[in-house]
């Protein structure tokens, strides 16, 4: 990153009424001068300004211990004919960008930060396949069953399920008669008889699509995808 300071001239007034104290008989200017300061993204100019009597033939300033009275009220009065600055701070294009940048990183974290999350989510607001999770609802998935201790799959196929009762966040599930191995069409298979002992099981997880289940005994997980 670059940085320059530099003077420039923003007003001069000829003093040549006046008794040149250094080299007398040389003409003098009152030249009023502001400091400006450049970096890459932001240039500034001094609101103050320096005061300077310029010898025009050697072009060199007279120093202020030699200035007369005469030219410390020359200048006094003519110091309000300086024009203002026409800005203090103005940013360049360099740093239009980098404020950009800056402004679109700050909101990405915050965004990042803030968002939902949407496992979190899911868990909290129920599905439709849950609300729909009532004494009496038949549901199509799949199931498998394995060892509670070893997890060693033993049993696993697709079919019907109906929700027998519900008592709190436990649903009481009872199996089709009628299970297949392999997946078949939901609309082949039986949905009207099922087994007359029940499951009890508890949500796993909920998807738009679909509710996982898992027995209380962690031996049989269900999955429902269709609502009959």
């Amino acid at each position: 990153m670059f940085f320059t300071v530099s003077r420039h001239s923003e007003a001069s007034f000829f003093a040549d009424h006046l008794e040149n104290p250094q080299n007398p008989g040389n003409p003098m200017v009152l030249d009023f001068q502001r400091t400006y300061s450049a970096t890459a993204f932001f240039k500034t100019i001094s609101k103050d300004f320096a005061v300077l009597y310029i010898d025009t033939v050697t072009n060199k300033p007279i120093s202020k211990k030699k200035w007369t009275n005469e030219m410390r009220a020359f200048a006094e009065e003519i110091k309000n004919q300086v024009p203002a600055a026409p800005y203090k701070i103005k940013t360049t294009i360099v740093g239009y960008i980098m404020m950009l940048f800056v402004v679109g990183l700050l909101g990405y974290l915050l965004y990042e930060e803030f968002k939902p999350n949407p496992q979190e989510s899911a868990l909290e607001q129920p599905s439709a396949l849950e609300e729909a999770i009532t004494p009496g609802s038949i549901f199509f998935g799949r199931y498998t069953v394995s060892d509670p201790q070893t997890k060693a799959p033993k049993e696993a196929g697709f079919g019907w399920f109906k929700i027998v009762s519900v008592e709190g966040d436990t649903y009481q599930v009872a199996m089709g008669t009628e299970m297949s191995t392999s997946h078949q069409p939901s609309l082949q298979m039986n949905s009207t008889d099922f087994k007359t002992e029940t499951i009890p099981m508890k949500i796993k997880t909920i998807e738009s699509y679909q509710v996982d289940l898992v027995s209380v005994d962690q031996g049989t997980e269900v999955t429902f995808s269709e609502k009959k």
